[in-house]
């Protein structure tokens, strides 16, 4: 584990998508440690609270979204992780799909989407297939990376552009970029160097919080219509000690021990479904490892897929069983998953968020929401599909060789299916937009 710590990102060699400089691809020095410490001091374990009221009412607009749109429930899942991000990294709440900032996001994860897993793809491995005829195996990535600049400087310009405007006007909401931008220098001698490493920070932070959060959330939905005595299970613990006349508040964490299980078995159960092959790490030195040789340079890849399956720590992984990290006799005290945010230097910076993300909008589902199976034509149970879309290895296959209609993704999701999306009861249903309304 001690070679991700000390390791760095691997150099990519691919054209500039304008987010070379981001945190997630920049080489460790000076560029990367001013950013790291951009994000660490505004999303710091001791300043997650300062996010919890823009999380809760978040959580409360994705029921109110299910109950009224139960057939695009999806995009319901998209619109809650981009407009958190959008709320903290800019303060900007996203209210429809038509929003600017909407747009721009959902068009960029769909272009990170189809390049995939950066560092080892063909054209890593094999630069020289820059230089080759489109049609040439391999080179779809270095097609689709020319293809993607404009998409990602729109994700830095126009944000960093409307936050200038407000904060001129008097009128910026408190935020990541706010808090940069309040007391800088504009007529510095480093300020446009400066500006750029904001622009790029605030970037990668949207990319990396929209797009996970709602796969996360894709595989909660999943589990609860595949495992519907864990869903009985969370919300008979939700109703005995929070009552019906409230819902969750992160104050109630703490209390609600089956439903922290439910939590990490979700990002567990999410994390399965791939290898982390998208956050490769570089070796910044020769390094022994179990008594072999890897030489400085190497690239390596935390393999989470195998850390989440390993039956020497969990009984029976490909289940979803929440009770596996309760003690004993209630449970079997298995530990939580450690590999959920990556590891060393490049672990995660936005955890803590990403972490509440998940269990504010689990519990409030939970406390409002019914999901079971659809029904077909002949009113029988449709069986939900629980293989991950194109995730882990499996993706590289894919990027040798482009196959026209195949989808490829850059975190785990589930494939796509069908579900049914009811209210709990009228009083839950009440509770909820009585919430709202306050």
């Amino acid at each position: 584990m001690s070679l991700l710590h000390r390791s760095e990102a691997p150099h990519l060699c691919f054209p500039s998508l304008g987010m070379s400089d981001a945190l997630l691809f920049t080489k460790y020095g000076k560029d990367f440690r001013l950013q790291r410490r951009m994000i660490q001091q505004h999303f710091t374990n001791a300043k997650r609270s300062h996010h919890h009221p823009v999380q809760t009412r978040e959580a409360r607009v994705l029921a109110q979204n299910l109950l009224r749109m139960p057939g695009n429930w999806e995009k319901c899942l998209l619109r809650f992780s981009t407009s958190i991000i959008s709320q903290v990294s800019y303060g900007h709440q996203i209210v429809s799909e038509d929003d600017q900032y909407f747009k721009i996001s959902q068009e960029c994860c769909q272009k990170a989407n189809e390049l995939g897993p950066l560092g080892i793809t063909p054209i890593d491995i094999l630069p020289l297939l820059r230089f080759c005829p489109s049609w040439f195996p391999g080179t779809y990535f270095s097609n689709v990376a020319r293809n993607s600049f404009h998409t990602f400087q729109r994700l830095r310009e126009y944000p960093y552009n409307q936050m200038v405007e407000m904060i001129s006007k008097g009128t910026a909401q408190a935020s990541f970029l706010y808090s940069l931008l309040e007391n800088l220098d504009t007529k510095g001698p480093e300020a446009a160097a400066t500006i750029n490493q904001i622009q790029a920070t605030s970037a990668i932070i949207h990319v990396g919080g929209t797009d996970t959060t709602s796969g996360m959330l894709a595989f909660f939905i999943l589990a609860m219509v595949l495992y519907p005595e864990c869903q009985m299970r969370a919300q008979k613990e939700i109703e005995t000690i929070i009552g019906p006349n409230r819902l969750p508040e992160f104050y109630d964490r703490s209390n609600l021990r089956y439903l922290e299980c439910v939590v990490q078995e979700v990002m567990r159960y999410a994390n399965s479904g791939q290898s982390n092959i998208f956050a490769p790490h570089k070796v910044m030195e020769d390094d022994i490892y179990r008594g072999m040789l890897i030489p400085k340079g190497s690239i390596i890849i935390a393999n989470i897929r195998a850390m989440t399956l390993n039956e020497a720590i969990y009984q029976d992984p490909f289940t979803f069983d929440p009770t596996r990290y309760l003690p004993a006799p209630a449970g079997k005290g298995e530990p939580y998953s450690t590999s959920n945010f990556g590891f060393g230097r490049r672990i995660c910076p936005g955890r803590f968020l990403s972490d509440d993300n998940l269990w504010m909008s689990i519990a409030t589902m939970l406390a409002t929401v019914n999901f079971s199976k659809a029904l077909d034509e002949d009113g029988k149970d449709i069986i939900p599909d629980a293989t991950t879309v194109y995730s882990g290895v499996t993706k590289l296959v894919f990027y040798f060789i482009h196959i026209p209609g195949v989808t490829i993704i850059l975190n785990s999701h589930p494939k796509s299916f069908k579900c049914c999306i009811k209210a709990r009861n009228p009083a839950a249903q009440e509770v909820l937009q009585q919430s709202l309304k306050n």
